[in-house]
């Protein structure tokens, strides 16, 4: 392949990258607002949209790099390589979640779960 042919193949990656990263915040922000509204019952004084919002930023943010880029140079069983990267944004997250909106850890891993199973869902149904 080709220099040039290696960049445009690099940039399509990156591009889809950015894609998915709006495409998971977006769904793993919403789910996080329904089930601390809905479900947790946790008021705006207790935890603000504006927290809410910039932990869903956050933790997608700081979790589907490494989904991305940095376990597929070392994993390259598709079955493991999902099961590793599911259960490390889950854990990462839900450490995110105790801190910025300070939940049990029952309660941050619950949310956490949530959030990655349907952004996980939404990803198999879209590819």
């Amino acid at each position: 392949m080709t220099q040039k042919g290696i960049f445009f193949e690099t940039a399509m990656y990156e591009l889809h990258y950015l894609r998915s990263l709006a495409l998971t915040i977006f769904i793993e922000t919403s789910l996080l607002f329904l089930i601390v509204r809905q479900f947790y019952k946790l008021p705006e004084a207790q935890l603000s949209r504006t927290l809410l919002l910039a932990g869903g930023i956050l933790a997608s943010g700081a979790t589907l790099p490494y989904v991305w880029f940095v376990f597929p140079a070392f994993i390259q069983d598709h079955a493991f390589y999902t099961i590793a990267v599911e259960s490390f944004a889950t854990i990462a997250e839900t450490g995110i979640f105790i801190v910025l909106f300070r939940m049990t850890w029952k309660k941050a891993f619950i949310l956490s779960a949530c959030c990655n199973t349907g952004s996980f869902i939404a990803g198999k149904l879209l590819t």
